[in-house]
């Protein structure tokens, strides 16, 4: 029963997670406490990286045009950038990919919405595209640090107007993360090549 129990918990954190699947072990102090929602001062900020990015673009699900009009432009910038990859998992892609179409509301999302995952070295390249791109479109970018309410609430931008999410979603995951090491191989890791993105880099790409 526990088995079944357990099994039922997971294909439901998939299902609401899978509008936002990019999840990440929290940031944490060194003695293990989690560093998100109370992170205020520069240095507490500057240590919390970014790990990837999502863009996201909202439509009117229950408007054909408006819709099609979604998947044109999704299909755009997949071919533009040659994008073939689709994500797999729940937890960090080692390249940009994209995300199935949700064509209902889900996760924070109250309306339909697709979604890229970007690797941070693709990041400029896909912002300034979706920025120009985007026609009649609202476009939703926000880091993934593992913190799931200050990425969608405090350091995200958007493109076109602000659209209604709720984030009261992510409070309701239960997450196994324990007090991780850095070191260890659950972490997140980056190319040798790609250093972290922090607040300060965010900052001076938003202008």
């Amino acid at each position: 029963m526990k088995f079944f129990i357990g099994l039922l918990a997971a294909v439901l954190l998939y299902r609401e997670a899978a509008a936002h699947p990019s999840l990440y072990p929290p940031p944490r102090r060194a003695d293990g406490s989690v560093l998100c929602e109370d992170a205020q001062t520069e240095a507490q900020l500057e240590s919390i990286p970014y790990h990837s990015y999502h863009i996201h673009t909202m439509f009117w699900q229950n408007n054909e045009e408006h819709t099609k009009g979604a998947e044109r432009l999704k299909e755009r910038l997949v071919t533009h950038f040659n994008i073939t990859n689709h994500c797999t998992s729940l937890f960090h892609q080692n390249t940009t990919c994209y995300f199935e179409t949700d064509y209902s509301p889900a996760g924070p999302f109250l309306v339909g919405q697709w979604a890229i995952y970007v690797h941070l070295e693709d990041f400029a390249p896909l912002a300034q595209w979706i920025s120009q791109h985007r026609g009649i479109y609202d476009v939703l970018i926000h880091p993934n640090s593992g913190c799931a309410v200050r990425d969608h609430e405090d350091w995200p931008f958007w493109i076109g107007t602000p659209w209604q999410i709720d984030l009261k979603v992510f409070r309701h995951y239960k997450m196994p993360w324990g007090p991780i090491d850095p070191a260890s191989p659950e972490y997140p890791k980056h190319g040798p090549s790609t250093p972290p993105y922090t607040q300060r880099t965010h900052r001076l790409m938003r202008g």
